[in-house]
């Protein structure tokens, strides 16, 4: 029994560890967590496309921040993410 309590401490410290490491990452750069979570599977890790896609590294800024706004081919809009964060994910993705 005290192997158990002593076992179920330690998941419990590390989960409280590795969440609390986890969300000061996504809020020492939100943009770099919304990119991973909304645009990285389909747009690649740099932005260069892969087959479900297309390359966006040299959309214009205002072409980009329009596809977030209402969406585009497959891809839905992401209205509801601000103008800051997109401005920083186009600066990432256009090396700019």
């Amino acid at each position: 029994m005290k192997r158990i309590s002593v076992i179920f401490t330690l998941i419990f410290t590390l989960s409280i560890v590795f969440g609390q490491i986890a969300e000061r990452n996504a809020s020492a750069k939100p943009w770099k967590y919304i990119y991973k979570h909304h645009c990285l599977s389909c747009h690649g890790s740099k932005g260069q496309g892969t087959l479900a896609g297309p390359n966006i590294k040299k959309l214009t800024l205002k072409k980009f921040r329009a596809a977030f706004k209402v969406g585009t081919g497959a891809m839905q809009s992401y209205y509801y993410i601000p103008k800051s964060k997109i401005t920083s994910i186009w600066k990432f993705v256009s090396n700019k």
